[in-house]
């Protein structure tokens, strides 16, 4: 081997030695750190970030880390999210040591603060203190520490009297500072206004924690120092109390239902007053009571409108109003104008045959049906408690009742009046002779197919007062006397006739006494009378005189049939002022109209309404209509069709629009 070669090899040798020299040295300089990091409880904390000689990791969920740093004395270093930086020294300047432990426990940060008052600067003890979940309070002078507080943290505090204060916290951690932090004296605003058209109440007297403050001008009045959860209250006349609790809101609205109702009756149609219209009062257990007028300009008050739950309101011309009374303050009722086009349908007719002619006259402008409930043969449709009814046994049962018949009237939706022959009564009279009337020769008097009751009774009169109040609770919408007369004959016992002022009294007090009766009812009030009541001031031995008679009634039908005075145009002719007509059948359009006219006329009362029946009988189709143009043309408040035996021809009403 030359020279040269084996200095070569020489070199290499010396190389190779070096070099493992230097990655030994490197491998020595090269150290291991290992460790945990936990909170003073010894739980572990995760992502806590730890730097040593410039090198850096963060731990996992289990708190532990690893960290690979050269040889030397170092400084390990630690942080965390609400914690104090922590600091431990590594001693690594040994060269055969290569791994190292290290177990290092956070001091959570703290964050001191003071609570004071914003009005008077003094500490407020006992104020609570809420931030992540955990909840503090503040001693005696209005401090608190809070631990494991990071910046950003946002900070509730809350004391009774106060608004309550939320904070972030800038400086966690900074032990040498005390936050002071003010609390403002709670200001509520409280705002009382008319819960049914939301205007402010000024001078109401609002309470709070055993003070009291009266609204100003706008309906507001100021607390200050309120805790939380203090009951307001506010209470002034005509209006319910009010209350609510003091919230974290600076504003309460106590919104007080008016007790006072100011109510006004409207036509709904029109929206124009309907003046003095009854008022029927109903209290919580349905007991109802007459209330007050509309009044000229449809306008009532009820002071106190919990104890009405429901309002009722009666005026011939539109349909009973029926109120849920819900809230008081101002309000309209409106009622729906309504025109009888209806008609009779006879004493004892059998549920198929009514259903029968009703179907016929479905989805026309019939509207109204008259139902018989008590014929002249005195037996009544219902099983009435009256008295004198169970002691001449009155009731015989029946397929068809009047409750049926009120059922089938809201079926078909009909309104649905109950027809009570009065004073022509076989029954009552054969059975209690002390109450008909007599012949002048002592005999029970028989006149018209029927023997009659003395109208001047009292027995006789309260007898059917009481049954029109149970055919009113019984649901019917009208109940309407027939034969509320004497009869037509001069052969009464003298002590019975009397003279004809005694008859018109007796008439009269009659009908205003049911009137009276029924007044608490829901059910409206008619008469049938002679057609020529219309055009004669005499009581042709009857008793019925037109301007004594009407103004008991809502309604009141005079029967100018045709039929009934077909040549008396002495009556009718003059009275009517119908010329060049000597036959009514001739002229049923000018009979109805100007008969109509005449009855209204003589009504004075700007209560009453005048509803004719129009015969339906003996007469063609063309004539009945001519009727009812004649009735409507006069504006009357409808018109009631009589056939005896319940046939009409279709056409008679037109069909629905």
């Amino acid at each position: 081997m030359s020279k040269l070669s084996i200095l070569f090899v020489v070199l290499l040798c010396i190389a190779l030695v070096l070099g493992a020299l230097g990655l030994g040295a490197a491998y020595l300089e090269t150290k291991t750190l290992q460790g945990t990091i936990l909170d003073q409880s010894g739980a572990p904390i995760p992502q806590a970030a730890l730097t040593l000689a410039g090198r850096s990791t963060f731990s996992d969920a289990q708190g532990y880390f690893e960290i690979q740093f050269p040889r030397g004395e170092w400084e390990l270093r630690a942080f965390a999210d609400g914690f104090q930086e922590t600091t431990q020294r590594i001693d690594a300047n040994d060269w055969w040591t290569q791994n190292f432990s290290a177990a290092l426990q956070m001091t959570p940060k703290e964050w001191r603060g003071q609570i004071i008052s914003d009005e008077s600067k003094t500490p407020l003890p006992n104020a609570r203190i809420e931030f992540d979940g955990q909840v503090l309070q503040s001693d005696a002078q209005g401090e608190f520490v809070a631990y494991g507080v990071r910046n950003g943290t946002k900070i509730k505090i809350s004391q009774p009297g106060y608004r309550t204060a939320n904070v972030t916290v800038q400086s966690a951690g900074d032990d040498k500072q005390i936050a002071t932090i003010p609390l403002a004296p709670s200001e509520l605003r409280v705002l009382v206004v008319d819960a049914s058209n939301q205007k402010p109440l000024p001078g109401v007297r609002v309470q709070a924690n055993g003070s009291s403050i009266n609204t100003d001008a706008q309906g507001k009045a100021v607390f200050l120092g309120l805790s939380e959860g203090a009951e307001i209250s506010a209470q002034v006349s005509g209006y319910a109390k009010a209350s609510a609790n003091a919230g974290n809101d600076a504003q309460v609205k106590l919104e007080l239902q008016p007790t006072t109702l100011q109510g006004r009756v409207i036509d709904s149609t029109t929206k124009q007053i309907v003046p003095n219209a009854a008022l029927l009062f109903a209290n919580a257990h349905g007991a109802m009571a007459p209330g007050l007028s509309g009044g000229e300009q449809g306008n009532f008050m009820i002071q106190d409108f919990s104890a009405v739950p429901k309002l009722y309101i009666k005026k011939p011309g539109y349909l009973l109003g029926a109120f849920d009374l819900q809230k008081g303050g101002a309000q309209d009722f409106a009622l729906t104008p309504f025109q009888a086009k209806g008609i009779h349908l006879y004493y004892g007719i059998k549920r198929a045959d009514a259903e029968r002619v009703l179907s016929q006259l479905q989805g026309t402008e019939m509207n109204a049906v008259v139902f018989d409930v008590k014929e002249d043969p005195g037996y009544l449709l219902w099983d009435s408690q009256v008295p004198l009814a169970k002691e001449i046994g009155a009731y015989v049962e029946r397929e068809f009742t009047a409750q049926d018949q009120v059922e089938m009237c809201r079926a078909y939706k009909l309104y649905c009046i109950a027809r009570v022959t009065v004073f022509k009564d076989n029954l009552l009279a054969q059975n209690r002779p002390d109450l008909a009337l007599h012949n002048s020769g002592g005999g029970l008097l028989y006149e018209n197919s029927a023997y009659w009751t003395n109208p001047a009774e009292a027995e006789v009169q309260n007898y059917h007062i009481e049954l029109a109040k149970e055919l009113a609770a019984m649901g019917f919408d009208e109940i309407q006397y027939d034969y509320i007369r004497f009869p037509g004959t001069r052969e009464v016992l003298a002590s019975e006739f009397g003279d004809a002022d005694f008859r018109v009294s007796t008439i009269q007090n009659f009908l205003e006494r049911t009137a009276e009766a029924l007044r608490p009812t829901t059910a409206f009030f008619s008469g049938d009378v002679f057609g020529l009541t219309t055009a004669t001031d005499d009581e042709q031995g009857i008793g019925q005189v037109w301007e004594n008679i009407a103004p008991p009634f809502d309604y009141i039908s005079p029967m100018m049939y045709p039929s009934t005075w077909r040549y008396a145009t002495n009556l009718w002719g003059s009275a009517f002022g119908i010329k060049n007509c000597s036959d009514a059948y001739a002229c049923p359009y000018e009979i109805m109209r100007y008969g109509t006219l005449k009855a209204q006329e003589r009504t004075k009362n700007n209560w009453t309404l005048v509803r004719p029946w129009l015969q339906a009988y003996q007469m063609n189709l063309s004539d009945m209509l001519k009727q009812a143009q004649g009735s409507d043309d006069a504006h009357s408040a409808g018109y009631l069709f009589w056939n005896n035996q319940g046939v009409y021809p279709n056409g008679l009403f037109q069909s629905k629009k």
